[in-house]
């Protein structure tokens, strides 16, 4: 993939070495969450900032869930980059059966942060603290933040490219056949999974008020269905 180095707005460190740059275009995710939540009071603006970085740092752990699966395969993990659309993580080469481990860690990361986050909102809304206001306060974020994750994880299993349930599928049906056949079923799989993408995403807004900003590419999965590649 190309790097977008010119592009980053800031660097930061990482874990396992790897430096985490942030991409010019979170700045528009920022303001989409706050002009969500308004900016009419304090209060609104400081629920939309809140939300905005919970969903950074869902998005970073799960980044970082892909790296520690690459660092204990021994492999070099390079950068992870965080953008609009979510985030990315470059690793050193890899087998299909190392790619696994490195994939399968980011949704499990999310899935792990949902349970913590739960328990946690649990034991502190059970706990009897002085400062009701931030008891509510605490609780009512760690709750927000085991949504996002769970959220995430569902999100992220879905069998579609580039997301990772699409990439697990993929390298499932590699132990099982031919790298040609396995990309043409993960193709059509993937095929009927954006026919029902959109009435899922109405029923996400419907529900929820959740905008989802992903779409999958129609195009690609049909390239893989039939072995054509994607010009």
């Amino acid at each position: 993939m190309e790097d977008d180095d010119h592009q980053s707005l800031f660097v930061m460190p990482g874990l396992f070495g790897a430096p985490v740059h942030v991409h010019v275009s979170m700045v528009m995710l920022m303001v989409l969450f706050i002009t969500t939540y308004g900016i009419a009071t304090p209060e609104a603006f400081g629920q939309g900032m809140t939300f905005f970085v919970l969903v950074l740092a869902a998005i970073l752990f799960h980044e970082w869930g892909h790296a520690w699966g690459a660092h204990v395969q021994g492999i070099a993990v390079q950068k992870v980059e965080l953008h609009g659309a979510g985030g990315t993580c470059y690793t050193g080469p890899s087998s299909c059966f190392e790619r696994e481990l490195i994939v399968a860690m980011g949704p499990l990361t999310n899935l792990a942060l949902w349970a913590l986050s739960s328990l946690l909102a649990d034991h502190v809304y059970a706990m009897d603290m002085a400062d009701a206001g931030l008891q509510r306060m605490i609780v009512n974020n760690l709750d927000i933040f085991a949504g996002i994750n769970l959220f995430l994880f569902l999100f992220n299993m879905l069998p579609l490219q580039p997301l990772d349930g699409g990439k697990l599928l993929n390298l499932a049906l590699l132990r099982l056949m031919q790298a040609d056949r396995a990309d043409r079923v993960t193709g059509w799989v993937g095929l009927g999974a954006c026919l029902l993408y959109v009435p899922v995403m109405v029923l996400v807004y419907m529900t929820f008020g959740m905008l989802l900003l992903f779409f999958p590419s129609f195009r690609m999965h049909r390239a893989m269905a039939t072995g054509r590649p994607v010009c």
